[in-house]
């Protein structure tokens, strides 16, 4: 299970901080899978590893989550950079941007 950020709100009546759960948007996270998916011709199994990637997991992490081995899950992650012709991680962020940036493709749906 993936944790959601937890920021901190100040109570204005006291000095006490609170920790509460924001509420995540999967949505937002399965529309930049489903988009770099798409811009790089992802497998299942890369896909499965993109979404936890993305949100900033290690490979020892990942491999925990999904049941696989570390070094496959760094074989897939070259994989995915490979295909979406991403340097890094972090890099993966550029090729969402610039794909929403691309005009829409005839019949394709609109983005969210």
């Amino acid at each position: 299970m993936l944790s959601p950020s937890l920021p901190a709100a100040v109570d204005s009546g006291s000095s006490s901080v609170s920790v509460s759960p924001r509420p995540r948007s999967e949505a937002w996270l399965g529309h930049v899978v489903d988009v770099l998916c798409a811009a790089g011709g992802l497998t299942p199994a890369e896909r499965q590893v993109l979404e936890p990637l993305l949100l900033g997991r290690r490979y020892t992490e990942i491999a925990a989550i999904l049941g696989k081995s570390p070094h496959t899950v760094g074989v897939q992650v070259k994989a995915i950079l490979r295909r979406l012709e991403a340097s890094n991680s972090r890099d993966l962020f550029r090729v969402f941007l610039c794909e929403l940036d691309r005009p829409a493709q005839p019949g394709a749906a609109e983005p969210i």
